[in-house]
């Protein structure tokens, strides 16, 4: 059951619907946090929703055992919205 649950998770963090503004910008800040952190979600913190607010403090949490790449997506993702740049906001 765990899996299967997980595997619908990965499925609903892969999907992504394009809008003209992502076809320009093919490659956002929350394409990168889905390649990156889908693996790390998954170990870390599988039974939480991927949009609640609990999602980052389980990522802060386990922090010492995010992945390198994920933790750089995180920074990206965080310098972006931080210069005001609402396009990289993830979409519900």
């Amino acid at each position: 059951m765990q899996s299967a649950y997980s595997l619908t998770v990965i499925a609903l963090l892969a999907a992504t619907t394009i809008t003209p503004a992502q076809a320009r910008d093919p490659v956002r800040p929350t394409d990168r946090l889905q390649t990156f952190c889908t693996a790390d979600y998954v170990r870390l913190c599988p039974d939480i929703d991927p949009h609640a607010p609990e999602m980052e403090a389980c990522f802060r949490k386990n922090i010492d055992d995010v992945s390198p790449g994920c933790r750089a997506a995180v920074a990206e993702y965080k310098s972006t919205t931080a210069n005001g740049s609402r396009a990289a906001s993830p979409e519900r």
